[in-house]
């Protein structure tokens, strides 16, 4: 057996004879230079072979016993050996100055190395004897055995006091295995066979759940040995609180207040959470948080009011210290930062100024969700009223004095969030200060005013788009119930006029009410179901118009050759009915009189009277007919054509497509009239009604009926109350939607000066060159009248600029 504290060895014989045999003896291949050299080097050098246990590894006990000798190597400024030696303390002198590696290897009485080791960079000096240690390890390879052994009485455990223990095994660079431990009363044993390697063995007590101990050693395995250890537990984790949560933050969301915190114990078994209000007592208002928690939300709180919290973990065996935090519990809604004068105008004398709800609402923000912000409520000061209308606010400043001219008046407002309780929680107030300032007026005769027109138009986006949601067609079932009818020379206001009119059957309201509304799976349709009779609807009275476009794709199923199409223009004239037609027939109206359009296409004057030779189809006073698509022997046997007509004044232009093409109107087909241009066509100039005949053809029907007679119905006008300018809609009969006309206004549909007025809403607008005004030109005019007789100030400097005539070419 080697012992390592022994310093016996070379240092008994003269060092020099010594190091000379030992070098000629186990390096023969040591020529004559290199031993001159080494006896006249003055160092010396002392070599300690460890083999003691380390802080890194424990070391069997058992493989030093079996080490019969160590072979020595030095390397660097002067090379030796191997050294063949017996004792772990080695003495080498009279060597070269300079740096050294100590190569050892540790072998068995068969040669067999059990360890080994070296050390770099060991220095020789002649100023004192060097002395290096190195550590010989066992040399791995194969496989060993490890043992844990571990009584906790020792460390003041209570007997019984350990439950449960969960342990693991990790390899260098793998995972962790679990492993079974033996548990005894006051300790554990744990035993096992591995491949040799470096290993974490860790182990956590448990006691009712709480852990009360844990610990974490690196161990090896070596070749064929067993590793032996003891491990030696803390007492300080037994019956301990657990340490206090660290690094607490609050973050307000809405209402809530989340808490987060860092989970700073391994031995809590939940959290406690503690607040005060405004520095009140503190009440437990959070409890049965599991352990390692790590965040906890507060809801719902006031705004406001100031919160603390403190935060502590818990166990079986008490709390922590508390961590505490407050926060204060910002508003719902963020109002501008700073209440700087915001200002708006507000016209005089106008009874409807408009301020934009999104002006108010400018600088707030919803801090709860992503609802929005609404206006609830206005109040302003003075002689003065405002209201609440769509997506404005409404003032009223008409019956302010002009004088009033460069005064502010207060307008406050209450902002909340949408679809949120209504009380204080989800509310705040604002103020707009508002400059009163008289109105510009553009200078426009009456003369220059075009004919007035109805129309949906708009300064407000949302009310327009609510429009397009609800648009509608022209819908036979309005036509059918309103609209006048014609029958040969009679003419009844509607059905209901025909009805009470009816004396036989068969008489001239009879065949007025031969009218059927039908459906089927393209939809809603209009019928006429009787031969030999002229037969047509017409717009109701007080929607006569000049400027219109009317569609409609027209058939019939019987096999009858005649004549159906719209009324461009009706007009009723004592006893009779006088009747601009675009007509459309497959060669025939009338059988024996032959009445054109005999080519199939035409526009026709027809006058329906109780003296005609044929009252039930009247005569034709005037006629323009093309041949279109050809016309058939065998009638038309549900055979469709499209028919349109668009009158803008005297003017009058219709179109049709061919037979059963209804998607493409022939450009041939065009005929385009003036009114003003024929003695026949002279009698329809100025607003007429317009709507549908048949002239002698059975079971016709009229369908897809697009209608934009008296009020512009398939258009939508879009005066933006920022700029000015105006967006044109146009509703597509065909994809059913809305389409803008891109790069056209209002003022190039429309023309200017114009007044539009809104069938739905009763507003009115004056369309101008730059932009728009809302009210009629006449009300403008008579207000700057009054105004200007009041104030004789020079024109340049007489009124400032308003906000509501919004020029676009500035």
């Amino acid at each position: 057996m080697l012992s390592s504290s022994k310093l016996t060895g070379y240092s008994i014989l003269p060092s020099i004879l010594i190091l000379i045999l030992l070098t000629a003896c186990a390096n023969p291949v040591m020529d004559g230079t290199q031993m001159q050299t080494n006896m006249s080097s003055p160092g010396s050098l002392q070599i300690n072979l460890m083999t003691s246990e380390t802080d890194r590894s424990v070391v069997p006990e058992d493989y030093a016993d079996a080490i019969e000798s160590y072979e020595i190597l030095l390397s660097g400024t002067q090379s030796m050996g191997p050294l063949q030696v017996t004792d772990s303390v080695v003495l080498l002198e009279d060597l070269p100055l300079g740096e050294y590696t100590v190569s050892v290897v540790a072998l068995d009485s068969e040669g067999v190395t059990l360890a080994a080791g070296s050390v770099g960079e060991v220095s020789v000096t002649g100023d004192e004897m060097g002395i290096v240690d190195v550590e010989l390890l066992p040399v791995m390879g194969g496989e060993g055995s490890i043992l844990v052994n571990y009584d906790w009485s020792a460390a003041g455990f209570p007997a019984g006091g350990v439950d449960k223990v969960i342990a693991t095994l990790t390899p260098t660079g793998g995972r962790p295995i679990f492993v079974e431990v033996e548990i005894f009363d006051n300790g554990l044993r744990f035993t096992g066979e591995y491949p040799t390697g470096e290993y974490v063995f860790s182990c956590e007590l448990f006691d009712s759940e709480v852990l009360i101990s844990s610990v974490a050693e690196t161990i090896q395995v070596f070749d064929g040995f067993e590793t032996v250890t003891d491990i030696a537990f803390g007492t300080e984790l037994f019956n301990t609180v657990p340490e206090a949560p660290g690094m607490p933050e609050t973050i307000q969301s809405g209402l809530s207040v989340n808490l987060n915190w860092i989970d700073a114990s391994d031995l809590e078994t939940g959290y406690n959470i503690y607040r005060s209000d405004d520095g009140g007592e503190f009440s437990l208002v959070g409890t049965g948080l599991p352990a390692n928690t790590v965040s906890w939300t507060d809801s719902p709180l006031v705004p406001g009011t100031v919160y603390t919290y403190r935060i502590v973990a818990v166990n079986a065996f008490g709390e922590s210290e508390a961590q505490e935090i407050s926060i204060t519990v910002d508003p719902l809604i963020k109002g501008p930062a700073e209440p700087e004068p915001r200002f708006s105008d507000l016209i005089l004398g106008d009874s409807e100024n408009l301020i934009p709800l999104a002006l108010l609402l400018e600088g707030f923000d919803n801090m709860l969700n992503q609802s929005g912000l609404e206006i609830l409520s206005v109040t302003i000061e003075g002689d003065v009223s405002a209201r609440i209308e769509n997506s404005n606010i409404i003032i009223d400043a008409s019956s302010l004095p002009y004088e009033s001219e460069g005064k502010e008046l207060v307008l406050g407002y209450t902002v909340h969030i949408i679809g949120e309780p209504l009380n204080d929680t989800y509310s705040t107030d604002g103020m707009l200060r508002l400059l009163l300032t008289a109105p510009e007026v553009e200078e426009i005769a009456e003369a220059d005013l075009l004919e007035p027109v109805q129309g949906f138009v708009y300064d407000d986006r949302s009310t327009m788009e609510r429009k397009m949601r609800l648009y509608e067609p022209p819908d036979p079932q309005e036509i059918f119930d309103n609209w006048g009818r014609l029958s040969n020379h009679a003419y009844f206001s509607n059905g209901e006029d025909a009805e009470a009119s009816r004396v036989k059957r068969g008489d001239e309201a009879d065949m007025a009410l031969l009218w059927k509304l039908k459906n089927d799976g393209d939809g809603s349709y209009i019928e006429y179901a009787r031969n030999s009779v002229y037969a047509g609807l017409v717009s109701p009275d007080g929607q006569e118009s000049e400027k219109y476009t009317l569609e409609a794709t027209v058939t019939s199923k019987d096999d009858d050759d005649d004549t159906v199409g719209i009324i461009v223009a009706f007009l009723r004239d004592g006893n009779s009915n006088y009747v601009l037609e675009a007509a459309r027939s497959q060669g025939s109206s009338s059988g024996e009189y032959n009445v054109e359009p005999r080519q199939g296409w035409g526009l026709i004057v027809r006058r329906l009277s109780p003296g005609a030779d044929k009252p039930e189809i009247g005569d034709v006073l005037w006629s323009r007919q093309l041949n279109i698509g050809g016309v058939k022997s065998d009638g038309w046997k549900n055979t469709r054509s499209r028919i349109k007509v668009v009158r803008n004044g005297d003017r009058v232009t219709i179109s049709t497509t061919d037979w059963d093409d209804e998607g493409n109107f022939v450009p041939g087909s065009v005929i385009d009239v003036n009114l003003g241009s024929e003695r026949q066509l002279a009698r329809f100039t100025g607003p007429r009604k317009f709507g549908y005949f048949t002239a002698s053809q059975e079971r016709t029907s009229f369908r897809d009926i697009s209608m934009n007679g008296g009020v512009i119905q398939d258009k939508l006008f879009y005066l933006d109350p920022e700029t000015g300018e105006s967006e044109v809609w146009w509703y597509d009969t065909y994809s059913k939607r809305w389409i803008r006309m891109m790069g056209t206004d209002i003022q190039e549909v429309l023309g200017y000066p114009l007044e539009i007025t809104n069938p739905d809403t009763g507003e009115t607008y004056l369309i101008e060159r730059r932009g728009y005004r809302r009210g009629r030109w006449q009300d403008w005019w008579n207000r700057w009248e009054e105004w200007n007789r009041q104030d004789r100030r020079d024109e340049d400097d007489k009124v400032p600029q308003s906000s509501l005539i919004i020029d676009r070419e500035q």
